[in-house]
């Protein structure tokens, strides 16, 4: 799997077409959720993109040979759809003379954006989508900033090698491919190191008709006690149980927390 950094990139301007704004200005070009189902998640990454930006714009830009180059974006709103993805990654090319590209977020947006990348010969960062078959496709010009899912958990599984290699794990996620990449992969690393107790499928959160307040309580009721080998807080109450409990509902409030205010 190819990573490059975002300096690495950089220097590739030296052969890059002439700049849209001056020849002192690197343009690239991206996607956002601004509205859709990926809004909250797609925001984050872009308001880390902005900061990446605005620091390095005031330090002087980016250094590549004997010149220094400042950064702008150019980005339109995807609505969190594919088909939007496409026809505006063609325009950041064609119109906006984009140099360079960041994908948009999630594995499916950016798998969608790397086809009209491919097309015309950009080279894209992808920042926010994970899934390795993203980079199984033979793809030239896609580079990835992250580590990629099914090495999510890695350095967690490493660190339960050396901390406790009898340790008992529980696998929950949501039905949706991201998820299942994370935990399948995690699942195989930890059955090296663990033994893993059970595994917990539920209703992707990010679907609102798949989500309702009670969501929480029947995946955790699927979850084994195993008697008192489990340390207790008390006789009613599982720590694993209950960490599990408050992952899910932390990330029910983050993702859905407008649309469906009783989670």
């Amino acid at each position: 799997m190819k990573k490059l950094c975002l300096i690495s990139a950089a220097t590739m301007i030296v052969v890059a077409p002439a700049f849209a704004a001056d020849e002192s200005t690197l343009t690239i070009g991206m996607t956002l959720s601004q509205t859709g189902s990926l809004n909250v998640d797609s925001v984050a990454q872009q308001r880390g993109a902005d900061m990446w930006r605005d620091e390095l714009n005031a330090a002087g830009g980016i250094k590549a040979g004997n010149q220094r180059y400042k950064v702008r974006f150019v980005t339109y709103d995807d609505q969190s759809q594919g088909g939007r993805v496409q026809q505006l990654y063609t325009r950041l090319i064609l119109q906006d003379k984009a140099q360079f590209l960041f994908s948009p977020y999630s594995s499916g947006l950016a798998a969608t954006a790397a086809v009209i990348s491919e097309q015309y010969g950009k080279l894209m960062l992808v920042m926010g989508g994970a899934e390795p078959k993203i980079f199984e496709l033979s793809n030239k010009y896609l580079f990835q900033g992250i580590s990629s899912a099914d090495h999510y958990l890695s350095g967690a599984v490493e660190a339960l090698r050396s901390r406790n290699p009898h340790a008992r794990v529980a696998l929950v996620y949501s039905d949706d491919p991201f998820s299942k990449a994370v935990a399948l992969a995690t699942r195989d690393q930890a059955r090296d190191v663990a033994h893993v107790v059970e595994e917990v499928v539920i209703g992707d959160v990010a679907r609102p008709e798949q989500t309702d307040a009670g969501f929480v309580e029947p995946a955790l009721h699927k979850l084994p006690h195993h008697g008192r080998g489990l340390a207790r807080r008390n006789e009613d109450e599982n720590p694993i149980r209950g960490s599990i409990a408050h992952a899910l509902q932390e990330r029910c409030e983050i993702r859905i927390e407008q649309r469906h205010p009783q989670c």
